[in-house]
């Protein structure tokens, strides 16, 4: 059923209604004017009815749009979820790596409770950790390299 299905049966109602109308009019005996309500009772009724109807369809309408676009966000997300994979660091932190030309990683946390993508931030070649800009969440990306240190000489230094 569509808005037109409806409008057509409204003005079909309406026409009865108008008819039923015009026949009490003349005046007939007594029982056929009783009829005569009785149907002009049903019609009302029947109008009530196809505007009940309409409501509902356009609020079933507006449910179905609001269905549509969660259904393309769901797709759209399963799609970005699909260019990420799990991914073990050598420091034995799990974060996602993207599957694409430059090797980068994406913060878990915002992937699984926020559906938002977020690369980690490293904190220096030294630390070995990524943070998220978004959570700031920390992951062990690599071992830490240590830093070169200057031999002491054993001596007091003037």
């Amino acid at each position: 059923m569509d808005i037109q299905s409806i409008v057509v049966a409204y003005q079909g109602v309406k026409a009865a209604k108008e008819i039923a109308g015009g026949i009490i009019n003349l005046k007939i005996e007594t029982e056929v004017n009783l009829k005569i309500n009785e149907i002009l009772g049903m019609l009302n009724k029947a109008v009530d009815d196809i505007f009940a109807a309409r409501e509902t369809m356009l609020a079933l309408q507006d449910e179905n749009s609001v269905l549509k676009t969660q259904l393309a966000d769901a797709k759209s997300w399963e799609g970005e979820l699909a260019k990420l994979k799990l991914y073990k660091t050598p420091a034995d932190g799990v974060v996602y790596r993207a599957a694409t030309p430059f090797e980068h990683f994406i913060c878990p946390r915002c992937v699984s409770d926020r559906k938002q993508i977020h690369p980690l931030q490293s904190t220096g070649p030294y630390a070995g950790t990524g943070v998220c800009p978004s959570c700031s969440a920390s992951y062990s990306l690599s071992v830490p390299k240590k830093i070169n240190t200057m031999p002491s000489r054993g001596g007091t230094d003037f």
